[in-house]
């Protein structure tokens, strides 16, 4: 009997962190200049090009390019790792993302209409939410900080907890157009249950699709509340 115990708690696929999600040091550190690229990009674009062609393309922008480095990175770096992933708790990860942004509505404001809010501008903010972000965003963190910060922290001992609490601070800080804590706090737990999934199924895939459906969830729900 306790050989059968042994034997079943052996073929449990182990969390190595340091292999898993950065095998080698050179891909450690290739993980963080792409992770300081492209925050620099999305945050230094704007101030270098709103002068010629105006704030809100300027951010625009800086999306594109963003999620251009992203895709790259992701098809170069993280795709070859995808073939051998796990479901994990995908479903029920994903519809507690969406609990905790259905405890903070939307906020429309007064006089806003479907008109007002529909606007081109607002429609190419919520396309780069829904299709941009999330990928952008997901191989950014959860890939090359998460990444990175697992690799250097075996030497002190660190491990998958410790990374993930590092990326969802910064990934809860660079997110500066908040101004109520509570708004950090829940970008935090966002971070936690995003990066969450990206240890239990070993895969970047998921964790995009969780955000993409919060990102639609967000965008769906605040929608609703200005028709309604």
């Amino acid at each position: 009997m306790n050989s059968d115990i042994e034997l079943i708690e052996n073929t449990r696929p182990q969390v190595n962190s340091k292999t898993v999600f950065a095998p080698s040091a050179k891909t450690a550190i290739l993980y963080i200049a792409i992770f300081i690229i492209t925050i620099v990009t999305l945050n230094q674009t704007p101030n270098l090009t709103q002068k010629y062609i105006g704030l809100s393309n300027a951010y625009f922008l800086s999306f594109i390019i963003g999620f251009i480095i992203s895709l790259i990175t992701f098809l170069t770096l993280f795709l070859k790792n995808e073939k051998r992933v796990s479901f994990g708790n995908f479903i029920s990860l994903t519809l507690s993302l969406i609990f905790i942004q259905s405890l903070s509505p939307p906020t429309s404001g007064s006089g806003l209409t479907l008109a007002t809010l529909l606007t081109q501008e607002n429609i190419i903010y919520f396309c780069i939410m829904i299709f941009i972000g999330p990928l952008l965003e997901e191989v950014t963190f959860r890939g090359c900080l998460f990444g990175s910060v697992c690799y250097f922290s075996k030497s002190f001992d660190g491990g998958v907890i410790f990374s993930m609490l590092v990326t969802s601070l910064v990934f809860s800080t660079m997110h500066a157009q908040y101004d109520a804590i509570s708004a950090y706090i829940t970008e935090f737990l966002f971070s936690i249950i995003l990066t969450t999934i990206r240890i239990n199924t070993r895969s970047l895939i998921y964790p995009i699709a969780a955000h993409t459906i919060l990102n639609s969830f967000a965008v769906i729900s605040l929608i609703l509340s200005v028709a309604f």
